[in-house]
């Protein structure tokens, strides 16, 4: 299944955390402001940072990565960079764009059913039956 992220942070927790599987990122849109790898990079070590420990928030439970090491981290982070996985529409435009509207750290590209039972196949077929009349 083919995903977008909505927020840094949160996507990293995600993908670490064994959520979501980097395979599956078709990119991240960020509301980071970085020209280039380094000041990005910089940004992505107060990202852990805060996701850890006495900083990290319970009600932010989304952000969590204190079984996480700093390298694991900044190497997924230097990965979906150097792949051109992180979208950051700040430095193209004032403002947060896409990423900002949405309360969903995920969102599904083209949904795809994986599940082999009779009466979801059947359900699956009658899904895009309707979903192709309504468009």
């Amino acid at each position: 299944m083919i995903m977008i992220g909505t927020s840094f942070g949160r996507c990293m927790a995600s993908i670490l955390n064994g959520e979501v599987s980097e395979r599956d990122v078709l990119f991240i849109v960020t509301g980071t402001m970085c020209p280039d790898k380094k000041e990005f990079l910089e940004v992505a070590e107060t990202y852990f940072s805060n996701g850890k420990g006495s900083v990290f928030r319970p009600e932010r439970a989304e952000y969590n990565v204190d079984r996480i090491t700093r390298e694991e981290y900044m190497s997924l982070a230097s990965h979906l960079y150097d792949a051109g996985k992180i979208h950051q529409p700040r430095n193209f435009a004032y403002g947060h764009g896409l990423a900002s509207s949405y309360h969903q750290t995920w969102l599904q590209v083209v949904p795809t059913n994986e599940n082999t039972t009779p009466a979801v196949l059947d359900a699956w077929e009658k899904y895009k039956m309707l979903d192709n009349l309504t468009k």
